[in-house]
């Protein structure tokens, strides 16, 4: 299944957003909603200082933080994608899609655009962690020619592993 020609979709890169009022609250919200819908998920409190640090630095010279929000024809949230950045490197800490909306090609175009943004940014290598038990997200991952690097044993709360992998961009 893919998205739909005639559906929208708006991916929004933070920081950059102009926030009018009440905006950025609902949008944090929608954010911890989505969360207990994967059980790889940060938690909300940690999603929240990261969200709520995205909107309010723009640069540093140390550690960058990016999230990428997908929002489908009826401007709700409908997946997310986690990035910190230093210098040339980055990791995708967590990408979501709403269950609603899986297998339609949201996570692809959060992805693309993402990576377009961090080269931008003058990001030239992604890495991340992803559960061996997970095999639609490595899936999406292995088609993006991401490549494994390594196994962290009980990297996960539920005491999954998860594979190391990494892709030039």
């Amino acid at each position: 299944m893919s998205i739909d020609s005639a559906a929208s979709i708006e991916i929004m890169f933070i920081p950059g957003v102009v926030w009018g009022a009440g905006q950025k609250e609902m949008v944090l919200n929608q954010l911890i909603t989505l969360l207990p819908q994967s059980p790889y998920s940060p938690g909300a409190d940690s999603v929240e200082r990261f969200f709520l640090a995205c909107c309010t630095v723009e640069k540093s010279e140390n550690e960058r933080n990016l999230i990428a929000l997908a929002h489908a024809g009826d401007g709700r949230l409908c997946g997310f994608a986690q990035f910190r950045f230093y210098g040339s490197d980055s990791d995708l800490d967590f990408i979501l899609v709403d269950a609603q909306h899986r297998g339609k090609g949201y996570a692809r175009l959060l992805l693309n655009d993402s990576f377009e943004k961090l080269r931008s940014e003058g990001v030239s290598r992604v890495v991340l962690e992803v559960s061996t038990q997970n095999s639609a997200a490595h899936a999406l991952y292995q088609s993006f020619g991401f490549s494994e690097l390594a196994v962290r044993k009980k990297y996960y709360r539920n005491g999954e592993d998860a594979v190391i992998m990494e892709k030039r961009i």
